[in-house]
C-alpha cells in the first residue's frame, strides 16, 4: 500500500462528513423556521421638546422556505419557571396577533408582542420569577415551528427608558 492510497483511504470518509454537513445546513436554510428575542420597541415620531420612550416587546422572526409561503394559522405562547419541566400555555396566539398571518417564499417578516402583555400573563399563570418563553406556530398544513426558549422575568420585559 503506497502512501497516496493510505491518505485518500483517510479522507474518503471525511469528504463524506463535510458533504453530508454542507447538506444539512443547506437544508436548514431552506427550511421555514421561527426565531424570537427580548428587543426595544418606539415611536416613529420623534419628539423635539420632550423625552422619546420605547418599552420591551418579543420580536419574533419568521422565515418562510425557499419554495412555499408559510401561513401561521395558529399557536400558542408557552412559558416555564427556570427549574420546572413541563410548559404552561400563557395564551393563544391571536390574543397577541392577527392571524393567520402570511409570509412570501423565501422571505422574512418581523412580528412584535408587547412585553407589558407577556407580563400579565406570565404573573397570571407561572409567577413572577426568572422564566423562560417560547412560542410554538403551525401552519395551515400542520407542520410546528417552535422558538428556543428566552430567559426573561416580569420586571424585563415591563421595563421602559427614555432616549
Amino acid at each position: 500500500m503506497t502512501a497516496a492510497s493510505s491518505l485518500a483511504t483517510i479522507l474518503r470518509p471525511l469528504a463524506a462528513v463535510g458533504t453530508f454537513v454542507v447538506n444539512q445546513v443547506r437544508a436548514y436554510r431552506s427550511r421555514a423556521h421561527i426565531e424570537a428575542t427580548l428587543d426595544w420597541e418606539g415611536l416613529p415620531i420623534v419628539f423635539l421638546d420632550r423625552q422619546n420612550t420605547v418599552w420591551r416587546v418579543i420580536l419574533i422572526r419568521a422565515t418562510a422556505s425557499r419554495t412555499e409561503e408559510l401561513v401561521v394559522a395558529g399557536g400558542e405562547l408557552q412559558g416555564r419557571l427556570i427549574d420546572a419541566k413541563g410548559w404552561m400555555s400563557l395564551g393563544n396566539l391571536e390574543d397577541y396577533l392577527q392571524l393567520p398571518l402570511t409570509i412570501p417564499a423565501n422571505r422574512r417578516e418581523e412580528f412584535r408582542i408587547s412585553g407589558k402583555s407577556i407580563a400579565r400573563a406570565l404573573r397570571e399563570t407561572v409567577g413572577s420569577g426568572p422564566v423562560l418563553l417560547r412560542i410554538v406556530v403551525h401552519d395551515y398544513q400542520h407542520r410546528r415551528l417552535t422558538t428556543e426558549p428566552v430567559s426573561v422575568t416580569c420586571e424585563m420585559l415591563e421595563q421602559e427608558r427614555s432616549s
